[in-house]
């Protein structure tokens, strides 16, 4: 599941501007790759050959850049062979040609994964040329051009000419130039994810005071390396680093860098964009030239009968940690099942993957699946690497770890006997979150796909299944990787795919956030999954499944992720809602907690559901309404006047973005409407005399917020049956009700808002 990555996720931007040139500089130098051969790091002596595309000059690392290690996370210091820096030389026949420039945060502190490392940073086509005494960087990607006559050029970095006498007296070096990459310009921006909104949301600018280069390496068209940096914002950041960090303006972190000789998988063509529905990831908007129109297009692989299978390295510390965890199960094998799993839509391998070694990383030439021991991070995630021309996929990675690996949430079927039904377990908190982007290029994560304990939804049985905890384990672990594999293919969320649920599968898709016991029962591509493969790569026909995708969920009340059924409010939420009800009286009430995942989603239909407003309002209130029976207990009567007190809150009085994902009111013309103006005008008046005064000042504003006939009648009636028992009060409640009614007569004088 895309990371975004739930990354699903309301990203807001924040700037985070790098003054020193390095990040980008170092990616620069990499693009000066060729093949294998041409990227070898030469002697000082040593002759440059005219057929080298750029080479490596060594150059000691500096006291000063030696110490940006120890600011980083242990696991960003150097490895062997990383004690040098260099310059690089690009050949002059080189410049002017085209180069994939790719960026890949591998490691980030504080904050980790959740501010961006493991992600892909975004590619670029880029070219060179030699101006001014130095080395400028030009965007060479197409769709730039607005017409023939105003075809832009693009400077993204320049970098300065090194004049080292020692480099200059090799034999050939004038046929190349020397630059630093770490003296140019360079831009990062931070997102926020999806599940916290940033505490500051203006620009942060964020300058590297120290960097230097690592690990270069030559791969068969090109050659990667790293850039480990350290540098501070003007703005503090209160988030993940607030405990270790003691200063929280510094960042450091470590950049994979690669450039790679431009090419055009052969035989590759565009897809064109489907009409009905979102379906892919869109690659990014192009100008085409002489037209004044933009297009876009979705991005895929090379996929193709005949192909060598794409290869998928599995990180070698997720076989350390089942061995060392759980001897003797299957959960490497389920994760290399979720990878290849895909292959049978085709009808021929596409997909290979194996476990890796040690010295395997996430570089731009490897499909990788990062394996985290801390289970810290909530969530699962994937991102990609394309040509941002023709939308071509040329890598991707998967974010996993040890949160997914949590034995207590499986249980063996069939479930013992007897025994009273647990309460729904209470959700962990997501972490904040934010990730960096690169030179202004968007992040290309979108889900963020939570494990189960960052849900909260509680594990069921699905059908017949007589599965041990341990199957059910491995089971969802290949649905989760399924799902992710998915994004990587080109597939966006389709959380419609529940309500296709059948016999012969719970969804119709697994780009689904599915329940865990349907994702249990869904280790292979549904019905859905098939026909949009087949419309993206096989030119088939659109497919007949219900769609919708993560736009959706702020819209549509049975675009929901985490449903389940055909009718979700009443085959899943409302019983869900009613169960937790049942418990609500011994915990005074819903704790806050439990609002976004049991009450939202029911409340969600009273605010936007065209046929079921009414109906979730009636779940919602089911027990709790005016008039309560007499007959029960203190404790009930307390509970349900908290209920519905949280309930007009939360639909009304709640800041938007505290909301869940539908902000609005309650629509005047929605069925539900009435029931609740009736229900604030009981409240109001204490018609069954259990309400709070909190509750029915509650109902006063709401009542006037709701600017309608009929709450202005609610508040003029309650204000009459007040008025008419007031002789008859004395003490404190005398003083609350005199202080009620001059809270109503301030919402109706006037009542209507000019």
């Amino acid at each position: 599941m895309s990371r975004l990555r739930m990354r699903t996720l309301s990203a807001l931007l924040m700037k985070f501007a790098v003054g020193s040139s390095v990040v980008f500089g170092v990616a620069a130098a990499s693009a000066l790759g060729g093949c294998a051969a041409q990227g070898e790091t030469g002697g000082q002596g040593e002759p440059l050959s005219a057929d080298q595309a750029f080479v490596s000059v060594p150059r000691p690392a500096t006291a000063a850049s030696l110490a940006t290690t120890k600011a980083l996370h242990s696991k960003a210091v150097p490895t062997a062979g990383a004690d040098e820096s260099f310059y690089i030389a690009i050949n002059r026949k080189e410049l002017g040609k085209r180069w994939f420039l790719s960026a890949f945060l591998k490691q980030y502190f504080p904050g980790a994964v959740n501010y961006g490392a493991a992600s892909s940073l975004g590619t670029k086509v880029v070219t060179f040329r030699v101006q001014n005494g130095k080395l400028f960087v030009f965007d060479a990607s197409d769709g730039h051009a607005s017409s023939d006559t105003f075809d832009p050029e693009l400077i993204i970095d320049a970098y300065p000419i090194v004049a080292d006498a020692s480099f200059g007296k090799r034999p050939g070096a004038d046929g190349f130039v020397l630059f630093d990459p770490a003296a140019g310009l360079n831009h990062f921006g931070v997102v926020s994810d999806a599940f916290a909104t940033p505490d500051n949301t203006a620009p942060s600018r964020f300058s590297v005071e120290l960097s230097f280069l690592q690990n270069y390496r030559s791969i068969a068209d090109g050659v990667t390396f790293e850039q480990v940096f350290t540098g501070y914002s003007d703005t503090a950041d209160s988030g993940a680093g607030s405990f270790t960090e003691g200063n929280q303006f510094h960042g450091a972190g470590t950049l994979g860098i690669a450039l790679r000789r431009y090419v055009e998988g052969t035989g590759f063509t565009k897809a064109t964009l489907p009409w009905g529905g979102e379906y892919f990831f869109r690659n990014g908007s192009q100008l085409v030239k002489n037209t004044g129109r933009v297009t876009d297009f979705p991005i895929k692989w090379n996929i193709h009968p005949g192909m060598k299978p794409i290869q998928w390295v599995i990180s070698d510390k997720l076989k350390t940690y089942v061995d060392a965890h759980f001897p003797g199960s299957d959960i490497v094998g389920a994760v290399q099942r979720g990878i290849e799993g895909w292959n049978g839509v085709f009808g021929y391998k596409v997909l290979e993957a194996h476990v890796g070694t040690a010295g395997d990383g996430p570089d731009d030439d490897v499909n990788y699946l990062y394996f985290d021991e801390d289970p810290s991070v909530g969530y699962a995630f994937a991102n990609w690497r394309t040509n941002p021309n023709t939308g071509e996929i040329r890598g991707t990675s998967i974010y996993f770890n040890a949160v997914w690996l949590d034995p207590s949430w499986f249980t063996d079927d069939p479930a013992p006997a007897g025994g009273a039904p647990k309460a729904p377990r209470a959700p962990k908190a997501a972490p904040k979150s934010a990730s960096i982007v690169w030179d202004g290029m968007p992040s290309s994560t979108l889900c963020a796909f939570p494990a189960p304990a960052y849900h909260g939804q509680q594990l069921g049985k699905h059908g017949d299944d007589k599965l041990t905890g341990q199957q059910k384990l491995e089971r969802l672990v290949q649905h989760t990787i399924l799902h992710e594999v998915g994004h990587t293919l080109g597939l966006r969320h389709n959380f419609a795919g529940s309500l296709g649920k059948s016999a012969v599968e719970p969804s119709t898709s697994v780009m689904d956030y599915l329940l865990d016991d349907d994702g249990i029962a869904m280790p292979t591509p549904g019905s859905y999954d098939i026909a949009a493969l087949k419309m993206l790569y096989q030119a088939g026909p659109t497919p007949t499944a219900r769609f919708c995708t993560d736009e959706q969920t702020s819209q549509d009340p049975d675009c929901t992720r985490f449903d389940q059924g055909n009718d979700p409010l009443n085959d899943y939420w409302g019983p869900s809602y009613k169960d937790l009800l049942s418990y609500a009286d011994g915990m005074g009430g819903i704790p806050p907690y439990y609002v976004p995942y049991y009450v939202d989603p029911v409340l969600q239909y009273v605010r936007a559901s065209y046929l079921q407003s009414g109906n979730a309002w009636s779940i919602a209130t089911g027990g709790i309404a005016t008039p309560l029976d007499p007959a029960s207990t203190t404790q009930h009567q307390a509970a349900a006047d908290s209920i519905e007190r949280l309930l007009f809150t939360r639909l009304y009085l709640e800041k938007p973005e505290n909301r869940g994902p539908f902000k609005m009111d309650p629509f005047a013309y929605l069925s539900a409407v009435p029931s609740i103006t009736s229900e604030l005008g009981n409240v109001l008046g204490n018609t069954d005399h259990v309400r709070t005064f909190a509750s029915r000042r509650v109902a006063v504003d709401v009542l006037k917020k709701m600017q309608t006939p009929e709450a202005y009648q609610a508040l003029l009636g309650a204000r009459d049956a007040i008025v008419a028992i007031r002789p008859s009060l004395s003490g404190v409640e005398a003083g609350n009700t005199d202080d009620l009614l001059a809270r109503i007569d301030v919402a109706i004088h006037p009542y209507f808002a000019k």
